[in-house]
């Protein structure tokens, strides 16, 4: 899972990566501002955001978590040493999924990551679209149609770069932004029958339109990398026709 550090004090910053990365996260970038955490969201694939209040510049982490709330589909966490009342009504009207009060542990910082993303799509105030236990995604005109809240969202099969499990539901990872879906990943993979996805992991599919490079184990695309099952890898270099 990749999460983005918004922090301006480096040692903080630097506490924090390690015990993410202690834990089996991937830290995708450590943002000191506003502004550098703005770009960080736009041009890589993000899944949590950790987002200090108090940011140096005219702009914070508030408002960063209020771009966020508008504008993408991931959950946020404040880190914050204010834990007045002021604050706090302030940091919730931008619905993050937790607020954890300087100086916190390693242990209140996992249980609020592992909440926040377990909770974060059934949330009918969240801006992730609808993981909807009714809704079969069939694939119609090349295409899914994706639920959010009241309107459906045309995603076309060709925009999607994998497809990755991730507890009750898939989540569709395109150049842009990331969908989820509820249904089982063999079912999936069957509807996509036809098209140029290939399953290379006991979790991730594969749409080898944007294969950049095989390596034993892992798979290149356009602007990421998944990992790859070594018993997939000769299954692949078949597919492709490659004789050596």
């Amino acid at each position: 899972m990749n999460i983005l550090i918004v922090e301006d004090e480096a040692i903080i910053a630097e506490d924090l990566s390690f015990m993410l990365e202690k834990n089996g996260y991937s830290v995708i970038d450590i943002c000191p501002s506003y502004e550098s955490a703005i770009a960080a969201q736009k041009n890589q694939v993000i899944d949590l955001a950790l987002i200090d209040i108090n940011l140096k510049g005219p702009l914070s982490g508030i408002d960063f978590g209020n771009y966020l709330h508008d504008n993408a589909d991931i959950p946020f966490i404040y880190t914050s040493s204010l834990g007045d009342k002021t604050t706090i009504n302030k940091a919730k009207y931008t619905r993050p999924s937790s607020y954890l009060v300087k100086p916190f542990g390693e242990q209140q910082l996992i249980a609020a990551i592992e909440i926040a993303m377990e909770t974060f799509g059934q949330s009918g105030d969240s801006h992730t679209e609808s993981v909807d236990k009714e809704q079969s995604h069939k694939v119609f005109n090349d295409a899914f149609f994706i639920k959010d809240h009241h309107r459906y969202i045309k995603l076309p099969i060709s925009d999607i770069q994998y497809c990755k499990k991730a507890d009750n539901y898939i989540e569709l990872v395109t150049l842009k932004r990331k969908h989820l879906i509820r249904k089982p990943l063999q079912v999936l993979m069957d509807e996509l029958e036809g098209y140029q996805f290939f399953k290379c992991h006991k979790s991730y599919i594969v749409n080898l339109n944007y294969l950049q490079e095989i390596r034993p184990t892992e798979i290149v695309l356009q602007d990421h990398s998944v990992p790859m099952a070594r018993n997939y890898h000769l299954e692949l270099r078949k597919k492709l026709n490659i004789q050596h």
